[in-house]
């Protein structure tokens, strides 16, 4: 795939691109993203395009990942989700093993060990990570309560990406 070809579809899928323009994706991609992804070994840049081979991490991830051939796919959210905060994936194993629902605090408790700074882990748990999952549907998480629950759509998550719960 050419960079502008990525341009445009990273322009027509995702709507945090809505307000950029083309040229402002192109300049991103091409001194920015593009240059951090060829150093983690995860594309090669040819003069013809962008080339991505199966497995994409290979050995850098914990987890499988969805064909690079389907990027619709609904599963390469949650895959993008557990990119940006790796812990993410122990609290989707903690929740699927709950019988009911975790609290913020349990979940806390059982992150101990996993993330470096567990003083703010509780609020990032309630602010952040968990209302993303939410949104996913990986999880349901009442703000109110300050629990996660498995959803529906947890237990074949975790089977695609084959981590263990």
């Amino acid at each position: 795939m050419t960079v502008d070809e990525l341009c445009h579809r990273l322009a027509a899928r995702d709507d945090d691109t809505a307000g950029s323009t083309l040229e402002s994706i192109r300049i991103d991609l091409r001194h920015r993203c593009l240059p951090g992804l060829e150093t983690a070994g995860w594309i090669e840049r040819r003069p013809d395009g962008i080339r991505l081979d199966d497995p994409l991490f290979a050995d850098s991830v914990p987890f499988s990942t969805p064909s690079l051939r389907d990027p619709d796919d609904t599963v390469w959210d949650v895959v993008s989700a557990l990119l940006a905060r790796p812990y993410r994936r122990h609290v989707l194993v903690a929740v699927a093993e709950c019988d009911g629902s975790l609290t913020v605090e349990e979940l806390a408790v059982e992150l101990r060990g996993v993330v470096d700074d567990e003083r703010t882990l509780p609020t990032s748990l309630h602010h952040i990570d968990l209302p993303k999952l939410d949104a996913l549907g990986a999880i349901e998480y009442d703000r109110d309560g300050r629990a996660a629950e498995p959803s529906d759509r947890l237990p074949t998550y975790l089977d695609r990406l084959e981590l263990d719960a």
